[in-house]
């Protein structure tokens, strides 16, 4: 009885240790989804264009945004001729200027850059499925989840 209360204490500890919740809001998932691959600029723009709703937050060092209301209802509308509206909770809309850069060294290969920093979009672009993760790391911010909502192209 004592080392099944043992085995069952450990294994709570081990699940959240882990941190990250199962998918599509993990970054291990989504690294090593099917339908990831290495792509270059192009291709992710296209891949990128239409909209986007922000359905996860993850930061490491603090709790997850999962439920936070700050970030409920943000969507992202990326248009091909290189606008970026982003739509607020309550409706107001913004636009920007954005593209997708390569990075050069090794890793994954891209991230946005628009006419101001974003801080739901930084990082490492991984795709899986409907989904999008904006990996940022402990330097730029938040992992970002993101489902697509519409594949608009004007």
């Amino acid at each position: 009885m004592k080392s099944a209360i043992i085995i069952f204490f450990a294994a709570g500890i081990l699940l959240r240790c882990n941190g990250e919740p199962d998918f599509p809001f993990s970054y291990q998932i989504m690294a090593n989804c099917p339908d990831e691959q290495v792509w270059d600029s192009t291709a992710i723009s296209n891949r990128l264009i239409g909209q986007w709703k922000w359905v996860y937050g993850w930061y490491e060092f603090q709790h997850p945004y999962g439920n936070d209301t700050i970030f409920k209802g943000l969507e992202y509308v990326f248009y091909n001729n290189s606008t970026l509206e982003i739509i607020s909770k309550d409706g107001s809309k913004t636009e920007y200027e954005w593209s997708v850069k390569e990075r050069t060294g090794g890793g994954y290969v891209s991230y946005i850059v628009a006419t101001v920093p974003l801080s739901t979009i930084m990082g490492s672009i991984l795709f899986c499925e409907d989904y999008v993760l904006f990996h940022a790391n402990e330097s730029d911010g938040m992992d970002m989840y993101f489902v697509k909502i519409d594949t608009g192209s004007e």
